[in-house]
């Protein structure tokens, strides 16, 4: 039992680091290198690509940003979004 709390709580604590450097970014006005950020994370870590992958996964719904060309971008900069008012 003590093994999947501790789980548990890595994955929280993990969680919150991740959540921490993407809010620092966007509160800099900054994007987050997707890609770079799972290589970071995996080497100080130790995990998988995929473990990293899902925890993004998980804040991506939290924090309702976008990732756009490998960039993590803060909610309401899409830049894909359509223009409104213009007709293609």
């Amino acid at each position: 039992m003590d093994v999947i709390k501790n789980r548990r709580e890595e994955r929280i604590h993990r969680l919150g680091i991740i959540k921490a450097t993407i809010l620092k970014a966007f509160k800099d006005n900054l994007s987050v290198d997707y890609e770079f950020l799972i290589a970071q994370a995996c080497e100080d870590w130790g995990c998988t690509w995929r473990y990293v992958q899902d925890l993004i996964k998980v804040l991506k719904i939290n924090m309702a940003f976008s990732i756009e060309n490998k960039q993590i971008i803060p909610p309401g900069n899409n830049s894909s979004a359509p223009d409104k008012g213009v007709k293609p």
